[in-house]
């Protein structure tokens, strides 16, 4: 039997601690090597996406409210969440950009 490296170990002890099940169905952890990723600051970047996406929208009625309902359902279901403290954002240097697909 081949042995297991220190990461197929470290992987394993996360699947079995934090996998649960939850309505008939298995919730897995994502399996990221490094779990405190930093992402480079997007402000300027994020902020032309959204006002691209705002355009966008003030000019389709149907597609915002397409937006509007996959939003509400993204905060709803816990995907997304508000940001009432933006100092919690500027502390960790990351804005991520709106997006629609």
């Amino acid at each position: 039997m081949t042995k297991r490296s220190v990461e197929d170990e470290l992987f394993l002890d996360l699947m079995e601690e934090l996998t649960k099940k939850v309505d008939g169905y298995y919730q897995l952890p994502l399996p990221w090597k490094d779990t405190d990723i930093r992402h480079p600051f997007n402000r300027s970047m994020a902020l032309k996406r959204l006002h691209s996406l705002k355009r966008k929208l003030e000019r389709d009625a149907s597609l915002l409210a397409l937006y509007q309902d996959t939003m509400d359902a993204l905060l709803r279901d816990g995907y997304a969440r508000n940001i009432p403290d933006w100092d919690e954002v500027k502390a960790q240097n990351v804005v991520c950009p709106t997006s629609f697909v």
